[in-house]
């Protein structure tokens, strides 16, 4: 599990979840991720678009 902290209030943006993301991988690889969790809030055309390209399964 990997998380950070925003200065804000609300839910992270596309570009913060893609950070994270690719923090992950750079920190323990892509084999280790099998895939993604999330709730209705973490949606958005760009960031399902960045799953899809970069193969990562994702559960919403």
């Amino acid at each position: 599990m990997l998380f950070s902290l925003l200065p804000k209030f609300g839910n992270s943006n596309t570009e913060e979840r893609i950070e994270l993301v690719e923090r992950f991988i750079r920190l323990f690889g892509s084999e280790a991720l099998d895939c993604l969790t999330a709730d209705r809030e973490i949606v958005g055309e760009r960031w399902i678009k960045y799953l899809n390209e970069q193969q990562i399964r994702y559960y919403l």
